[in-house]
């Protein structure tokens, strides 16, 4: 019996396993920077939306200032008193990357006001 010792093309097979790696590693980290982007995004946007709502004492203002950053106002309350006022929004942003078990939106609280 004759063993074939032959390695020909032994090569390209570990470089095409390398590059399958490689680009799956690369496709991984697009997707983690993209949510971590965008939650560093919308965490910013909540907390302009809550001043925008805190300076006015209005909800609506509130909502003109997230529809001009691109998120859905999904909550907002100012609340009055005799020691100041808060206001608090809930903003969401859509993903634009929808993978199975990844949340296809992105949600954020923010408080602004003044209390004395």
């Amino acid at each position: 019996m004759k063993v074939c010792h032959d390695q020909r093309g032994a090569g390209w097979v570990v470089g095409l396993i390398v590059i399958l790696l490689l680009t799956t590693v690369g496709g991984a980290w697009m997707v983690v920077t993209s949510y971590s982007s965008t939650a560093r995004k919308l965490s910013a946007t909540a907390d302009l939306v809550a001043l925008a709502a805190a300076t006015n004492r209005s909800c609506r203002d509130a909502k003109a200032v997230a529809t001009k950053n691109h998120v859905a106002l999904m909550e907002c309350s100012v609340q009055t008193g005799a020691n100041g006022y808060v206001a608090r929004v809930k903003v969401s942003a859509k993903m634009s990357w929808k993978l199975p078990g990844l949340p296809k939106e992105l949600q954020s609280v923010a408080e602004a006001g003044v209390l004395d």
